[in-house]
């Protein structure tokens, strides 16, 4: 079992005192010491992962933010040139939403073929089979990032009000989470042209450093 002191301390939420306990008993306890260490390493691990997937999703969105940029400037062109109305400023929320949305990576773990639960949701949901994926992480809602994928799935499906009424919804203790989970929500408040609501939280993406920060302010910019 871990210790109280060792869970609050990954959790960043230990007074001074409770550090100093903390680091005393380490000294004294070999068992503690060895947990620690574990647990260090573990979530290193963990965050490497996650940049590098991190990288790789930002890649993704910059590149189809661009080409729809292209496309806004290519059709910008023509109406000049033919006084013609191509699309409706009421749809370029839902197209800009479209542009940015790239499915959060598995960050939970690797896809690995096998029977538990786990492994069948992720396999499917790496394989974009979105279908199978929600009917997967149905199973599972006990499990803290399934409410935030089956999200996601939605989303992928272009199920925008199922994607709405679950994120509303869920109320992760990870920060992180919390996060993904505004952005998605974000995007599929603009895809449902609730533009308000979704300004509302790209604003607050904006107000602090997370994955997300940079591309809620450039969203933002394309909104005005």
């Amino acid at each position: 079992m871990s210790d109280p002191l060792l869970d609050k301390y990954f959790e960043k939420d230990l007074s001074k005192e409770e550090e100093e306990q903390l680091l005393k008993q380490v000294e004294e306890d070999a068992i503690l010491k060895e947990e620690m260490h574990f647990q260090t390493t573990v979530k290193k691990a963990i965050h490497s992962k996650e940049r590098e997937e991190l990288k790789a999703f930002l890649k993704v969105v910059e590149k189809k933010k661009r080409r729809f940029r292209l496309i806004a400037g290519m059709a910008a062109s023509l109406l000049v040139l033919f006084g013609l109305w191509f699309f409706s400023l009421e749809d370029s929320p839902n197209k800009l939403a479209d542009n940015y949305f790239q499915p959060l990576p598995n960050l939970i773990q690797p896809t690995v073929r096998g029977e538990s639960q786990t492994n069948k949701v992720f396999e499917a949901y790496d394989s974009e089979n979105y279908v199978e994926a929600v009917t997967e992480f149905k199973k599972i809602l006990n499990e803290p990032y399934s409410n935030l994928y089956l999200g996601v799935s939605y989303l992928a499906l272009n199920d925008v009000k199922d994607a709405i009424s679950i994120l509303e919804k869920y109320r992760p203790s990870d920060t992180v989470y919390e996060d993904y989970r505004k952005w998605y929500l974000s995007l599929a408040y603009l895809k449902n042209n609730e533009k308000t609501k979704a300004v509302d939280l790209l604003t607050e993406l904006t107000q602090k450093v997370n994955p997300v920060q940079e591309q809620a302010k450039k969203i933002l910019n394309d909104l005005k």
